[in-house]
């Protein structure tokens, strides 16, 4: 799946391939947020919730990997 295929999905549909066909990259939060990075195939989807409510604030699909800055401080990279 392309990042334009994607976007023209309904939210539901979204959040359902974010689920079924992402890879977990990596988590970060601040007070309020949890922020869940996927890479869906060739493209990277942040996923957005409130920790206490735990309800979707937002689903942000990108392939700019500028937008990974925020979560490359706590990545670990292992070469085997």
């Amino acid at each position: 799946m392309k990042l334009q295929d994607y976007l023209k999905l309904s939210l539901v549909q979204q959040e359902l391939v974010m689920w079924c066909l992402g890879v977990t990259v990596s988590f970060r939060s601040d007070s309020f947020y949890v922020y869940q990075l996927f890479q869906v195939e060739s493209f990277y989807v942040e996923l957005i919730y409130r920790k206490i409510s735990r309800s979707i604030e937002t689903i942000f699909p990108f392939e700019d990997t500028k937008y990974l800055d925020p979560y490359l401080e706590d990545m670990v990279i292992r070469i085997e």
